[in-house]
């Protein structure tokens, strides 16, 4: 009986540090939890505005894949996108897979309709959402993507005379018109305007509120030698 009566206090003395000890267990994760809040890592459950919140918080963190929620609202909105951790932090967000590329191909000459999401078998480029892509915005200051023509017989900008009358256009975001013709510097593959080639146009611009690119308007092809394809890039806000 006695030996009994002295075993309850040491074994109370074990429920105690028993106890404290989830305490201190539940504090310490709550810590946790705060501070991935504050500071969230871009993982699905902890989604940051930008990229650049990321690297200003995770300095280490590596380019890849990560979530972010520019309306800083509840998370269940949240995108995935790219970050480029080994610049300043950028992020770019991809088109989406269906409507990223087009391969080379021939297409009738339309009259009425000269982008190319107006042609037969023709579509607009889409990205995940509008409304994020709208408050990324808000928190950007500089806006860059590519768009690579594949050319058969088909100037993308300058033809063999340098003239630029059939130049691409290029449309943004906001219905706002790119006028390569206008543009001093292209990587142009397809200026022989003979065979096939490849042209790439770089766009980076202040002028956040124009990116990202919709669709483009073609301006030499219909000939039966003559075909087109397209590659469009993420576009990166900074």
């Amino acid at each position: 009986m006695f030996a009994d009566m002295g075993s309850k206090p040491l074994e109370l003395g074990e429920g105690v540090t028993m106890l404290v000890g989830k305490m201190f267990e539940g504090l310490y994760e709550l810590d946790n939890q705060v501070n991935m809040i504050m500071n969230p890592t871009g993982k699905i459950d902890y989604p940051a505005q930008t990229c650049k919140d990321i690297k200003m918080s995770w300095p280490d963190s590596k380019n890849g894949d990560y979530w972010i929620d520019p309306n800083g609202g509840a998370i269940g909105d949240k995108m995935k996108v790219w970050c480029n951790m080994t610049g300043d932090g950028a992020t770019c967000v991809y088109p989406l897979d269906r409507t990223r590329r087009s391969p080379q191909a021939f297409h009738k000459l339309e009259k009425n309709n000269n982008f190319f999401g107006g042609l037969e078998n023709g579509f607009s480029i889409e990205y995940p959402d509008a409304i994020q892509l709208r408050f990324l915005r808000e928190h950007s200051d500089r806006a860059t993507q590519t768009f690579t023509y594949y050319c058969k017989n088909s100037v993308a900008w300058k033809n063999p005379v340098g003239d630029k009358s059939k130049a691409l256009v290029l449309e943004g975001a906001n219905k706002f018109q790119f006028k390569t013709a206008k543009w001093k510097n292209v990587i142009d593959g397809c200026q022989t305007n003979s065979g096939n080639g490849k042209a790439i146009f770089e766009l980076n611009t202040s002028k956040v509120q124009r990116l990202p690119l919709v669709d483009f308007m073609p301006r030499d092809y219909g000939q039966p030698d003559q075909e087109f394809g397209f590659e469009v890039g993420p576009v990166c806000f900074l």
